[in-house]
Protein backbone atom coordinates (compact mmCIF):
# COMPACT_ATOMS: atom_id res chain seq x y z
CA UNK A 1 0.00 0.00 0.00
CA UNK A 2 2.30 3.02 -1.10
CA UNK A 3 0.38 5.65 0.81
CA UNK A 4 -0.07 3.77 4.09
CA UNK A 5 4.04 3.94 4.07
CA UNK A 6 6.33 6.25 5.15
CA UNK A 7 8.61 5.39 3.04
CA UNK A 8 9.27 2.73 -0.41
CA UNK A 9 12.48 1.08 -0.98
CA UNK A 10 13.05 0.35 -4.46
CA UNK A 11 15.12 -1.94 -6.40
CA UNK A 12 17.08 -0.14 -8.94
CA UNK A 13 17.68 -1.53 -12.59
CA UNK A 14 21.55 -1.36 -12.36
CA UNK A 15 24.53 -3.48 -12.23
CA UNK A 16 25.06 -3.12 -8.63
CA UNK A 17 22.79 -5.41 -7.08
CA UNK A 18 23.19 -4.27 -3.72
CA UNK A 19 22.25 -0.62 -4.63
CA UNK A 20 18.98 0.72 -3.40
CA UNK A 21 16.88 4.01 -3.58
CA UNK A 22 14.22 5.21 -1.33
CA UNK A 23 11.18 6.93 -2.60
CA UNK A 24 8.73 8.53 -0.09
CA UNK A 25 5.40 7.53 -1.03
CA UNK A 26 3.75 10.99 -0.66
CA UNK A 27 6.00 11.68 -3.79
CA UNK A 28 4.85 9.78 -6.21
CA UNK A 29 1.49 11.01 -6.94
CA UNK A 30 3.29 14.30 -7.84
CA UNK A 31 5.64 12.68 -9.69
CA UNK A 32 2.57 11.45 -11.78
CA UNK A 33 1.30 15.30 -11.73
CA UNK A 34 5.07 16.74 -12.85
CA UNK A 35 5.02 13.84 -15.84
CA UNK A 36 1.23 14.88 -17.05
CA UNK A 37 1.97 18.35 -16.69
CA UNK A 38 5.44 18.56 -18.70
CA UNK A 39 3.53 15.90 -21.44
CA UNK A 40 6.03 13.74 -21.91
CA UNK A 41 4.38 11.81 -24.89
CA UNK A 42 6.59 8.70 -24.16
CA UNK A 43 4.98 7.94 -20.87
CA UNK A 44 1.30 9.32 -22.08
CA UNK A 45 0.73 7.06 -24.69
CA UNK A 46 3.17 3.81 -24.06
CA UNK A 47 6.11 3.72 -21.45
CA UNK A 48 9.60 3.87 -23.50
CA UNK A 49 12.95 4.34 -22.65
CA UNK A 50 14.73 5.19 -19.04
CA UNK A 51 15.23 9.13 -19.38
CA UNK A 52 12.21 10.54 -20.55
CA UNK A 53 10.66 11.58 -17.19
CA UNK A 54 14.49 12.51 -15.73
CA UNK A 55 14.62 14.67 -18.57
CA UNK A 56 11.34 16.52 -18.20
CA UNK A 57 12.34 16.47 -14.39
CA UNK A 58 15.36 18.00 -15.01
CA UNK A 59 13.67 20.95 -17.54
CA UNK A 60 11.24 21.59 -14.37
CA UNK A 61 13.89 21.49 -11.77
CA UNK A 62 15.65 24.62 -14.41
CA UNK A 63 12.71 25.99 -14.38
CA UNK A 64 12.21 25.47 -10.59
CA UNK A 65 16.31 27.55 -9.81
CA UNK A 66 15.45 30.66 -12.27
CA UNK A 67 11.89 31.02 -10.63
CA UNK A 68 13.63 32.55 -7.25
CA UNK A 69 11.76 33.27 -3.32
CA UNK A 70 8.57 32.04 -5.14
CA UNK A 71 9.21 28.86 -6.24
CA UNK A 72 11.02 27.79 -3.22
CA UNK A 73 8.50 28.85 -0.75
CA UNK A 74 6.55 25.67 -2.60
CA UNK A 75 5.78 22.74 -1.00
CA UNK A 76 8.71 20.14 -1.21
CA UNK A 77 5.91 17.20 -1.60
CA UNK A 78 4.47 18.87 -4.49
CA UNK A 79 8.00 19.04 -6.04
CA UNK A 80 9.28 15.84 -6.38
CA UNK A 81 13.30 15.76 -6.45
CA UNK A 82 15.54 14.58 -9.63
CA UNK A 83 16.00 11.56 -7.36
CA UNK A 84 12.34 11.01 -6.92
CA UNK A 85 11.77 10.57 -10.27
CA UNK A 86 14.56 8.75 -11.35
CA UNK A 87 13.22 5.81 -8.34
CA UNK A 88 10.19 6.29 -9.87
CA UNK A 89 11.06 5.76 -13.30
CA UNK A 90 13.19 2.46 -12.65
CA UNK A 91 10.25 0.89 -10.43
CA UNK A 92 8.26 1.67 -13.80
CA UNK A 93 10.21 0.15 -15.75
CA UNK A 94 10.77 -2.81 -13.70
CA UNK A 95 7.14 -3.12 -13.34
CA UNK A 96 6.70 -2.61 -17.07
CA UNK A 97 9.23 -5.72 -18.35
CA UNK A 98 7.17 -8.14 -16.25
CA UNK A 99 3.58 -6.81 -17.69
CA UNK A 100 4.11 -6.86 -20.94
CA UNK A 101 5.24 -10.75 -20.74
CA UNK A 102 2.05 -11.63 -18.74
CA UNK A 103 -0.19 -9.32 -20.59
CA UNK A 104 -1.63 -10.97 -23.81
CA UNK A 105 -4.11 -10.56 -26.52
CA UNK A 106 -7.39 -13.05 -26.97
CA UNK A 107 -9.67 -14.60 -29.96
CA UNK A 108 -12.62 -15.77 -28.54
CA UNK A 109 -14.61 -16.60 -31.57
CA UNK A 110 -15.78 -13.22 -33.34
CA UNK A 111 -14.67 -11.45 -30.32
CA UNK A 112 -11.09 -9.72 -30.01
CA UNK A 113 -9.72 -8.12 -26.66
CA UNK A 114 -6.90 -8.42 -24.26
CA UNK A 115 -6.31 -10.31 -20.94
CA UNK A 116 -3.70 -11.07 -18.00
CA UNK A 117 -2.03 -14.28 -17.01
CA UNK A 118 -2.30 -14.43 -13.38
CA UNK A 119 -1.35 -18.02 -12.24
CA UNK A 120 1.88 -19.63 -13.30
CA UNK A 121 -0.26 -22.72 -14.55
CA UNK A 122 -2.20 -19.99 -17.32
CA UNK A 123 -5.39 -18.64 -16.13
CA UNK A 124 -5.88 -15.78 -17.51
CA UNK A 125 -8.40 -12.83 -16.57
CA UNK A 126 -10.14 -10.72 -18.77
CA UNK A 127 -13.41 -8.68 -19.07
CA UNK A 128 -16.83 -10.55 -19.35
CA UNK A 129 -18.31 -9.20 -22.39
CA UNK A 130 -15.41 -11.33 -24.16
CA UNK A 131 -17.33 -14.90 -23.42
CA UNK A 132 -19.88 -16.14 -25.31
CA UNK A 133 -19.90 -19.55 -23.48
CA UNK A 134 -18.04 -21.83 -21.30
CA UNK A 135 -15.76 -24.32 -22.58
CA UNK A 136 -15.22 -21.73 -26.27
CA UNK A 137 -12.19 -21.90 -27.94
CA UNK A 138 -9.51 -19.57 -27.05
CA UNK A 139 -6.02 -17.72 -29.31
CA UNK A 140 -3.72 -16.34 -27.09
CA UNK A 141 -1.29 -14.54 -28.24
CA UNK A 142 2.09 -13.98 -26.23
CA UNK A 143 4.20 -10.94 -26.34
CA UNK A 144 6.21 -12.44 -28.33
CA UNK A 145 3.99 -13.35 -30.74
CA UNK A 146 3.81 -17.00 -30.24
CA UNK A 147 0.07 -18.38 -29.99
CA UNK A 148 -1.03 -20.72 -27.63
CA UNK A 149 -4.41 -22.76 -27.54
CA UNK A 150 -6.71 -21.56 -24.48
CA UNK A 151 -10.62 -22.49 -23.11
CA UNK A 152 -13.17 -20.04 -21.70
CA UNK A 153 -14.40 -21.13 -17.89
CA UNK A 154 -16.75 -18.99 -16.09
CA UNK A 155 -17.81 -15.22 -16.29
CA UNK A 156 -19.84 -12.45 -14.49
CA UNK A 157 -21.78 -11.05 -17.37
CA UNK A 158 -23.45 -7.97 -15.19
CA UNK A 159 -20.02 -7.02 -13.49
CA UNK A 160 -18.02 -8.03 -16.61
CA UNK A 161 -15.08 -10.27 -15.55
CA UNK A 162 -14.32 -13.89 -16.27
CA UNK A 163 -11.08 -16.70 -16.11
CA UNK A 164 -9.98 -18.63 -19.28
CA UNK A 165 -6.91 -21.22 -19.37
CA UNK A 166 -4.64 -21.38 -21.43
CA UNK A 167 -4.18 -25.44 -22.48
CA UNK A 168 -1.08 -25.66 -24.39
CA UNK A 169 1.99 -27.41 -21.99
CA UNK A 170 4.10 -24.73 -20.20
CA UNK A 171 4.96 -22.90 -16.98
CA UNK A 172 4.08 -19.03 -17.90
CA UNK A 173 4.90 -15.71 -17.11
CA UNK A 174 2.40 -13.79 -14.57
CA UNK A 175 1.40 -10.89 -12.10
CA UNK A 176 -0.93 -12.00 -9.03
CA UNK A 177 -4.57 -10.53 -8.44
CA UNK A 178 -4.79 -7.54 -5.86
CA UNK A 179 -7.89 -6.27 -4.53
CA UNK A 180 -8.07 -2.08 -5.31
CA UNK A 181 -10.41 -1.46 -2.23
CA UNK A 182 -7.91 0.32 -0.22
CA UNK A 183 -6.35 1.99 -2.01
CA UNK A 184 -6.24 5.73 -3.09
CA UNK A 185 -6.90 8.24 -5.23
CA UNK A 186 -4.13 9.19 -7.49
CA UNK A 187 -2.64 5.97 -6.84
CA UNK A 188 0.05 5.47 -9.75
CA UNK A 189 -0.49 2.81 -12.00
CA UNK A 190 -0.26 1.01 -15.29
CA UNK A 191 -2.41 -0.05 -17.99
CA UNK A 192 -1.66 -2.70 -20.82
CA UNK A 193 -3.23 -4.16 -23.77
CA UNK A 194 -3.63 -4.30 -27.59
CA UNK A 195 -5.80 -0.87 -28.43
CA UNK A 196 -7.48 -1.65 -31.83
CA UNK A 197 -6.53 -5.08 -31.77
CA UNK A 198 -3.17 -7.17 -31.74
CA UNK A 199 -0.40 -6.24 -34.28
CA UNK A 200 2.11 -8.51 -35.48
CA UNK A 201 5.70 -7.63 -34.65
CA UNK A 202 4.03 -4.97 -31.57
CA UNK A 203 4.07 -5.41 -27.82
CA UNK A 204 1.27 -5.39 -25.58
CA UNK A 205 1.17 -1.57 -25.15
CA UNK A 206 1.33 0.27 -21.95
CA UNK A 207 0.08 3.38 -20.54
CA UNK A 208 0.55 5.54 -16.91
CA UNK A 209 -1.53 7.39 -14.90
CA UNK A 210 -3.61 7.52 -11.72
CA UNK A 211 -6.98 6.18 -10.02
CA UNK A 212 -9.09 8.91 -9.72
CA UNK A 213 -12.41 7.14 -8.54
CA UNK A 214 -13.68 3.68 -7.08
CA UNK A 215 -17.56 3.42 -7.91
CA UNK A 216 -19.10 -0.13 -7.17
CA UNK A 217 -17.07 -2.68 -8.35
CA UNK A 218 -15.51 -0.28 -10.77
CA UNK A 219 -12.19 1.49 -10.83
CA UNK A 220 -11.95 4.86 -12.94
CA UNK A 221 -8.74 5.97 -14.11
CA UNK A 222 -6.69 8.71 -16.41
CA UNK A 223 -4.89 5.82 -18.03
CA UNK A 224 -5.48 6.16 -22.23
CA UNK A 225 -7.48 2.90 -23.08
CA UNK A 226 -8.85 2.02 -26.75
CA UNK A 227 -11.23 -0.61 -27.92
CA UNK A 228 -8.63 -3.16 -28.13
CA UNK A 229 -7.92 -3.09 -24.34
CA UNK A 230 -10.97 -4.54 -23.17
CA UNK A 231 -9.86 -7.18 -20.48
CA UNK A 232 -6.37 -6.25 -20.09
CA UNK A 233 -4.51 -5.55 -16.68
CA UNK A 234 -4.35 -2.56 -14.90
CA UNK A 235 -1.54 -2.77 -11.99
CA UNK A 236 0.04 -0.79 -9.33
CA UNK A 237 3.51 -0.35 -9.22
CA UNK A 238 4.05 -3.38 -6.71
CA UNK A 239 3.16 -5.13 -10.00
CA UNK A 240 -0.23 -6.28 -8.41
CA UNK A 241 -3.07 -6.90 -11.14
CA UNK A 242 -5.46 -4.40 -9.47
CA UNK A 243 -8.29 -3.97 -11.92
CA UNK A 244 -9.49 -5.50 -15.56
CA UNK A 245 -10.26 -2.98 -18.47
CA UNK A 246 -13.93 -3.20 -18.55
CA UNK A 247 -16.14 0.08 -19.92
CA UNK A 248 -14.18 1.89 -22.44
CA UNK A 249 -15.33 5.46 -23.27
CA UNK A 250 -15.11 7.84 -25.99
CA UNK A 251 -12.86 10.00 -23.90
CA UNK A 252 -9.83 7.14 -24.01
CA UNK A 253 -8.62 9.30 -20.18
CA UNK A 254 -11.80 8.50 -18.66
CA UNK A 255 -12.33 4.78 -18.54
CA UNK A 256 -13.38 1.94 -16.26
CA UNK A 257 -11.77 -1.34 -14.66
CA UNK A 258 -13.37 -4.22 -12.68
CA UNK A 259 -11.89 -4.18 -9.00
CA UNK A 260 -9.67 -7.59 -9.33
CA UNK A 261 -10.79 -8.43 -5.54
CA UNK A 262 -13.83 -9.45 -7.28
CA UNK A 263 -12.34 -12.43 -9.71
CA UNK A 264 -10.48 -13.55 -6.05
CA UNK A 265 -13.68 -12.98 -4.54
CA UNK A 266 -15.48 -15.62 -7.31
CA UNK A 267 -12.53 -17.43 -8.00
CA UNK A 268 -14.08 -20.65 -6.98
CA UNK A 269 -16.90 -20.16 -8.92
CA UNK A 270 -15.13 -18.86 -11.87
CA UNK A 271 -13.06 -21.86 -12.35
CA UNK A 272 -15.57 -24.25 -11.92
CA UNK A 273 -17.25 -22.83 -14.89
CA UNK A 274 -20.34 -20.89 -13.49
CA UNK A 275 -22.27 -18.05 -15.70
CA UNK A 276 -23.82 -15.13 -13.36
CA UNK A 277 -25.11 -11.44 -13.60
CA UNK A 278 -28.35 -11.37 -14.99
CA UNK A 279 -29.92 -11.01 -11.76
CA UNK A 280 -31.09 -7.70 -10.38
CA UNK A 281 -29.09 -8.24 -7.15
CA UNK A 282 -26.17 -7.71 -9.32
CA UNK A 283 -26.57 -3.83 -10.54
CA UNK A 284 -26.26 -1.05 -8.33
CA UNK A 285 -29.11 -0.39 -6.32
CA UNK A 286 -32.31 2.08 -7.51
CA UNK A 287 -34.59 1.83 -10.82
CA UNK A 288 -32.89 -0.58 -13.81
CA UNK A 289 -33.54 -1.15 -17.50
CA UNK A 290 -31.28 -4.16 -17.33
CA UNK A 291 -28.93 -3.62 -19.94
CA UNK A 292 -24.59 -3.56 -19.85
CA UNK A 293 -23.64 -1.01 -22.37
CA UNK A 294 -20.77 0.99 -23.89
CA UNK A 295 -19.90 4.43 -25.36
CA UNK A 296 -19.59 4.99 -29.17
CA UNK A 297 -19.87 8.27 -30.34
CA UNK A 298 -23.85 7.92 -30.91
CA UNK A 299 -24.89 7.02 -27.76
CA UNK A 300 -24.98 4.24 -25.24
CA UNK A 301 -25.16 0.99 -27.37
CA UNK A 302 -26.57 -2.27 -25.61
CA UNK A 303 -23.75 -5.13 -25.47
CA UNK A 304 -26.16 -7.11 -23.07
CA UNK A 305 -30.13 -6.68 -23.13
CA UNK A 306 -30.80 -9.38 -19.96
CA UNK A 307 -33.16 -11.78 -20.15
CA UNK A 308 -36.42 -11.06 -18.16
CA UNK A 309 -34.99 -7.68 -17.01
CA UNK A 310 -37.20 -4.47 -18.36
CA UNK A 311 -35.30 -3.91 -21.51
CA UNK A 312 -35.28 -7.04 -23.01
CA UNK A 313 -39.36 -7.66 -22.29
CA UNK A 314 -39.94 -4.72 -24.17
CA UNK A 315 -37.65 -5.36 -27.23
CA UNK A 316 -34.63 -3.70 -27.02
CA UNK A 317 -31.75 -5.80 -28.74
CA UNK A 318 -27.76 -5.93 -28.22
CA UNK A 319 -26.27 -3.42 -30.62
CA UNK A 320 -29.19 -0.59 -30.08
CA UNK A 321 -27.92 2.48 -29.32
CA UNK A 322 -30.19 4.55 -26.73
CA UNK A 323 -30.70 8.02 -27.58
CA UNK A 324 -33.46 9.29 -24.64
CA UNK A 325 -35.21 8.43 -21.78
CA UNK A 326 -38.96 10.50 -22.02
CA UNK A 327 -37.24 12.81 -24.31
CA UNK A 328 -34.32 13.56 -22.59
CA UNK A 329 -30.82 12.77 -23.95
CA UNK A 330 -28.64 10.30 -22.91
CA UNK A 331 -25.27 11.44 -24.23
CA UNK A 332 -23.18 8.38 -22.59
CA UNK A 333 -22.93 5.51 -19.76
CA UNK A 334 -23.04 8.73 -16.86
CA UNK A 335 -25.79 10.59 -19.09
CA UNK A 336 -28.13 7.48 -18.57
CA UNK A 337 -27.34 6.69 -15.08
CA UNK A 338 -28.04 9.81 -13.60
CA UNK A 339 -31.33 9.94 -15.76
CA UNK A 340 -32.53 6.63 -14.20
CA UNK A 341 -31.23 8.06 -11.17
CA UNK A 342 -34.80 10.26 -11.18
CA UNK A 343 -36.69 7.78 -11.71
CA UNK A 344 -38.94 5.05 -10.17
CA UNK A 345 -39.51 1.61 -10.19
CA UNK A 346 -42.45 0.64 -11.44
CA UNK A 347 -42.80 3.84 -13.59
CA UNK A 348 -42.54 3.51 -16.85
CA UNK A 349 -40.63 5.58 -19.22
CA UNK A 350 -39.90 5.87 -23.00
CA UNK A 351 -36.76 4.97 -24.56
CA UNK A 352 -35.47 6.18 -27.62
CA UNK A 353 -33.11 4.10 -30.16
CA UNK A 354 -31.19 3.64 -33.09
CA UNK A 355 -31.79 0.61 -34.44
CA UNK A 356 -29.37 -0.17 -37.95
CA UNK A 357 -30.01 3.54 -38.54
CA UNK A 358 -33.46 3.72 -38.04
CA UNK A 359 -34.93 5.52 -34.57
CA UNK A 360 -37.83 3.70 -32.84
CA UNK A 361 -39.44 3.91 -29.40
CA UNK A 362 -40.22 1.59 -26.90
CA UNK A 363 -41.79 1.89 -23.35
CA UNK A 364 -39.96 -0.07 -20.63
CA UNK A 365 -41.57 -0.37 -17.24
CA UNK A 366 -38.38 -0.11 -14.80
CA UNK A 367 -37.62 -2.23 -11.71
CA UNK A 368 -35.57 -1.71 -8.92
CA UNK A 369 -32.11 -3.76 -8.49
CA UNK A 370 -30.81 -4.67 -4.71
CA UNK A 371 -27.65 -4.20 -5.33
CA UNK A 372 -27.02 -7.48 -2.95
CA UNK A 373 -24.01 -9.18 -5.25
CA UNK A 374 -22.02 -6.06 -4.61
Amino acid sequence: MLHALASLVLATITTDPAAVVHLTAAAQPAIVRSVAAVGTADFGLAVSSEGAVAKAASSKATASESGGARESAAPKSEEPSLGDVLAFERRVKEVSARLREATVGLSVGPNQGSGVIVTADGIIASAGHLFERVGQRVMVTLENGRSVRGVTLGYNESEDYGLMRITSEGTWPYLPLHSAAALGRNEPCLAAGHPGGYQRGRSPVLRLGRLIQQRGPFLRTDCAIAMGDSGGPLVDLEGRVIGIHSRIRERINANYHVDAGKVLRDWERLLAGEVWGAETGSFPPGPILGVQVEDVPEGPRVRIAYADLPAARAGVLAGDILLSIDGQKVSDTDALLRCLSKRKAGEKVKVALLREGVEQELEVELVRASGGNR
